[in-house]
């Protein structure tokens, strides 16, 4: 778990997302959408600040087995919670 302390944070933050999906709780959208759109930030800023330092075909690679299935999940959880994401409160005007 020292040793790679991105993927413990990630386990952690996804299985806080399914714990909190089980209880129904309203945090469950920010776990779960909110983990994916953050690690596509992070895969496309990687992308682009390691674009001229990394051979071709290594990007490619990142693009075609991370960015692309994390953008896929991420617009896949917002659909399954739209409804979450953009209702109205009585409050809000």
């Amino acid at each position: 778990m020292c040793e790679h302390p991105w993927l413990t944070t990630a386990v952690l933050i996804l299985t806080t997302g399914i714990i909190v999906e089980f209880l129904n709780s309203r945090w469950a959208v920010i776990f779960n959408v909110g983990y994916y759109a953050v690690a596509f930030g992070v895969a496309v800023w990687g992308l682009t600040r390691d674009w001229h330092e990394v051979p071709e075909q290594r990007l490619y690679t990142g693009v075609l087995l991370y960015t692309v299935p994390v953008f896929v999940i991420f617009l896949l959880n917002v659909y399954f919670y739209r409804k979450n994401l953009f209702r109205r409160t009585a409050n809000a005007r």
